[in-house]
């Protein structure tokens, strides 16, 4: 699995972060959306990410990283537009629009999914492995440039679906405080140990607290 910790928090394929992009950006909410075919990113946001997946995303490991997707991250439609400025937008590519918005569970994401569109994104990027990705940036895909500038990969490709969930919120701690690099490397650290036992068949069990002062912590118990 291509995970590595770099200066700015994220996990990156590329080294270009710390000293271009997402510290200095540093979004303090990351939102969700979808990006239809055949429309554009919004612009204006502080950071752009994309819910990668290379194959339709029908199996229980996709189908819990879409469920996450919705569970934890907040609609686009809840902010402000002059807000977008301090946000991430996370999109999942689909080939439409949803009549209801309400039916637009991770089902729908999974039938809908844009993977023409997917594999355009991921084409432009050095990813490895079969994914999933959340791949982040400060620039639109769509948009001119360079395409690697400001790069940062989640790469999925081992987790586990009992810690897609976990992952989802990991990454959005990383994108909004990019310096608690503690934190964010151990979160990684266990989570990578809990998924690589899980692919081993071994037992392991995901334990998540808090100590006194609010900080929250996930702990890893292994079966003996």
């Amino acid at each position: 699995m291509n995970r590595r910790t770099a200066a700015c928090g994220l996990l990156l394929t590329t080294a270009a972060c710390a000293a271009t992009g997402v510290r200095s950006i540093t979004p303090n909410a990351v939102t969700a959306d979808l990006l239809a075919h055949p429309e554009s990113e919004a612009s204006g946001y502080a950071a752009y990410s994309y819910v990668i997946f290379l194959k339709v995303p029908d199996d229980a490991r996709s189908q819990a990283l879409l469920t996450a997707y919705l569970q934890y991250l907040p609609q686009a439609f809840a902010y402000a537009q002059d807000e977008r400025k301090r946000l991430d937008v996370t999109y999942v590519p689909v080939n439409e629009r949803p009549q209801n918005p309400a039916s637009a569970d991770a089902a729908w994401l999974g039938a809908h999914y844009d993977l023409a569109r997917a594999h355009d994104i991921a084409a432009t990027y050095p990813l490895s492995g079969a994914g999933p990705f959340i791949v982040t940036r400060t620039q639109p895909a769509s948009s001119d440039g360079s395409a690697t500038a400001d790069l940062a990969v989640i790469d999925l490709s081992n987790a586990s679906k009992e810690t897609m969930n976990l992952w989802v919120q990991h990454f959005e701690h990383v994108v909004t405080h990019p310096d608690d690099r503690w934190k964010n490397g151990m979160n990684a650290l266990v989570l990578e140990i809990h998924d690589s036992l899980k692919a081993a068949g071994e037992t392991a069990t995901m334990v998540t607290g808090a100590l006194e002062d609010g900080r929250k912590f996930v702990k890893l118990i292994a079966a003996r």
